[in-house]
């Protein structure tokens, strides 16, 4: 291969000068042309790809691979199956009873550790960050146990309504909340005392869980049902297996994804939660 350097005179510029620059550009344009020549020499081809990376580039041709796409639905399916034994089993109510939460918080005013958690605190940052508008006229926050996440959620939104099934939850986070005179405690069973109003905003952090896949189809309606077309919800839930849930942060929001009057914003995915946010068609 033939390389030239083309020197375009200064005005001004004396003959050193022009050579100087010439050196330059001719060094420049050489080194660029090698490393042009070695990216195309030593690129793989597709016949010189590990065998999981060629299936993979030839897939993603025709299917999509990503969090959101028909793989990941079918490996999400197959996973709820496997691990079907590894969670709570449904005993008629469709929700965790309440006195496996009395006992949790009797041991702890913090069960969770949402206090000090990195994985909360993390989540946390990313669902306040994640949210479409800078500011909100109403709110709904249904299991808000604590109220962590509702103080920085109270200074986002006009008004705010939290809820938890469990009422020492609601009496420690009416005390955290207690300097925030837009934002208000009540204590909810869900779905069946989701409120007969409208929201601009409903946040679903690691609640969903708590509920069986027909409690959870309930509990969608409603919050779909409360918020106006460009509404949103947020939802933000850990995707591990447990004895004391229903299903996993991956399920729940793959059932969410699926209903028809809601429209995905974005999202974000980690080893330990995921975070969705949609839009109210």
């Amino acid at each position: 291969m033939t390389n030239t350097a083309r020197v375009v005179p200064v005005s001004g510029s004396s003959p050193s000068d022009l050579s100087l620059e010439s050196e330059k550009r001719a060094v420049h344009d050489l080194t660029y042309c090698d490393e042009v020549r070695h990216t195309v020499l030593h690129s793989p081809a597709p016949s010189r790809l590990g065998p999981k990376r060629l299936l993979r580039s030839q897939l993603q041709r025709v299917v999509e691979l990503g969090p959101d796409g028909a793989l990941a639905k079918a490996r999400s399916q197959i996973t709820a199956n496997l691990a079907r034994r590894k969670f709570r089993r449904e005993e008629g109510d469709g929700f965790v009873p309440e006195s496996w939460f009395a006992r949790l918080y009797a041991k702890s005013d913090d069960p969770w550790d949402y206090t000090h958690s990195a994985y909360e605190y993390r989540k946390y940052a990313l669902t306040a960050a994640a949210l479409p508008n800078a500011r909100y006229g109403k709110a709904y926050e249904p299991g808000c146990s604590i109220g962590k996440f509702s103080v920085t959620l109270a200074q986002r939104v006009d008004h705010l309504l939290c809820a938890d099934f469990s009422p020492e939850a609601v009496g420690l986070a009416r005390q955290r909340l207690r300097d925030h005179p837009n934002a208000a405690v009540e204590r909810h069973t869900l779905p069946q005392d989701y409120p007969d109003e409208q929201f601009d905003l409903v946040v679903l952090g690691d609640v969903c869980i708590f509920l069986t896949p027909a409690r959870l189809h309930e509990l969608l309606d409603r919050a779909v049902g409360s918020l106006p077309p460009g509404g949103h919800l947020v939802a933000a839930h850990g995707h591990r297996f447990s004895p004391d849930i229903f299903m996993s942060g991956d399920q729940v929001h793959a059932r969410i994804r699926r209903h028809p009057a809601l429209r995905k914003l974005g999202g974000y995915r980690d080893h330990a939660f995921r975070l969705d946010i949609w839009e109210r068609r």
